[in-house]
């Protein structure tokens, strides 16, 4: 699995990723960060347990990305909501 997650995570998150041909992202302006965390980007994918024996509950994993630093945060999450994105905005300050 790690490997997955590392695979998602570099192949990025401004891209669309079509039969390892990096396709890039719609035409258009493009906001960047000038100072850490003044830009985030995040999207989240589906980890259902494989099977019924897993000792987790989450069931998506949230994943943010600082545009300045390029560093990525995973957080396992129950739910995949605006409410879970504001949490771990207002948390990590």
């Amino acid at each position: 699995m790690e490997e997955n997650v590392q695979a998602f995570c570099f192949s990025g998150l401004h891209c669309h990723v079509n039969n390892n041909r990096v396709i890039p992202g719609l035409l258009g302006e493009v906001l960047h960060g000038t100072t850490c965390n003044e830009v985030l980007h995040f999207d989240s994918i589906s980890m259902h347990p494989l099977n019924s024996k897993s000792n987790h509950t989450f069931v998506y994993v949230l994943i943010l990305k600082d545009d300045l630093s390029g560093f990525v945060e995973l957080i396992s999450s129950s739910s995949r909501d605006h409410f879970v994105v504001a949490d771990v905005s207002i948390s990590s300050q």
